[in-house]
């Protein structure tokens, strides 16, 4: 037993519109008229029609009647309008301009596609250019460290521990303004030596990492340069004062007609010694608490006859550390 089976084609081919077609290749070519648009007539947009009426014939799906259908349609003419015909008339184009809210909305779309696409480029051409870079680096370094004196490269490295050996461990034989100026001076040739080997090594924004590094480490030794002249004027001011009292403490002698040295003791001078000792109880720091109490109402009693401004502060100062005598805080509280 066979069976035919035969599918039969319904569905809506596009009508010939005129034309010819060539015998041996079968390929249809369409009039002029209906393939191109009409000529320029000068007038309104509204009383101009492009092409003469052309209807094709076509069968609706769901009743199968046929109709025809308009694919051109003139302006004068009268028809009868289907429910699926649509009407397009031709009209000038017109521009609509975009309120503010849509024009800010549409830079900042605008800026911001630009810049994901110049980040982007960025991204991929450091990714591209970074092994090129490190090649280029390892090859000026073995260059410089090859044609440079290993006795000079040595000498500058030792330079450098030195430098900072003396300014960030608070050197105290540094005394003398003089000593300051060396620093200063060893600080300045530090930085070069580093400018230009960040300069010789590195490129752009490493070169831009390298100098911000190389300036923290600059403030941090003027930093510790600071300190130790603050701790060195500390030490010269009390040093001086101590000076000054035992020049007063010093009694006053002088030679006799016979030879002999004649030493003249006066109230002057043993009041002199007796402060240059309170001084010196006043400094230390292996009074016990009884003992700097008693010194402190000693020195308050010495006060009592001066009237100016100076001893009422000091007064004021013993008092309060009488206070924390009394509640038994030590001078590192």
């Amino acid at each position: 037993m066979v069976i035919v089976i035969e599918i039969e084609d319904q569905s809506t081919k596009k009508a010939f519109l005129g034309g010819w077609r060539n015998i041996l290749t079968r390929t249809e070519y369409h009039n002029a008229c209906t393939q191109t648009l009409p000529n320029y007539v000068k007038g309104s947009w509204d009383r101009r029609s492009s092409k003469s009426t052309q209807t094709i014939s076509i069968n609706h799906k769901s009743t199968n009647v046929s109709h025809d259908k308009y694919i051109q349609v003139s302006v004068d003419i009268s028809r009868v309008p289907c429910v699926t015909d649509r009407i397009i008339i031709a009209t000038r184009k017109r521009n609509v301009v975009p309120s503010k809210e849509e024009k800010i909305y549409l830079r900042n779309l605008n800026e911001s596609a630009i810049k994901i696409q110049r980040f982007y480029r960025a991204y991929r051409a450091r990714i591209k250019a970074q092994p090129l870079l490190n090649v280029r680096r390892l090859e000026r370094t073995s260059f410089h460290e090859k044609f440079e004196c290993p006795v000079t490269l040595k000498k500058k490295k030792e330079n450098a521990k030195k430098e900072f050996k003396i300014i960030l461990n608070g050197t105290s034989g540094l005394m003398r303004q003089a000593d300051f100026e060396m620093l200063r001076n060893l600080l300045e040739r530090w930085w070069r030596c580093e400018m230009e080997r960040a300069n010789r090594v590195y490129f752009r924004s490493s070169r831009l990492a390298a100098h911000n590094l190389i300036l923290q480490k600059e403030v941090e030794l003027l930093r510790g340069i600071d300190c130790i002249r603050s701790q060195v004027r500390k030490e010269n001011e009390e040093l001086g004062d101590l000076r000054y009292l035992e020049n007063l403490a010093r009694a006053p002698s002088w030679k006799s007609d016979s030879g002999k040295t004649v030493i003249m003791e006066t109230l002057r001078v043993q009041r002199a010694r007796e402060y240059k000792k309170m001084y010196e109880q006043l400094c230390s720091d292996n009074l016990s608490r009884v003992e700097r109490a008693e010194l402190l109402l000693r020195l308050k009693r010495l006060l009592k006859s001066h009237s100016c401004r100076p001893a009422e502060e000091l007064v004021y100062l013993i008092d309060q550390e009488m206070d924390l005598l009394l509640r038994f805080l030590s001078g590192r509280h």
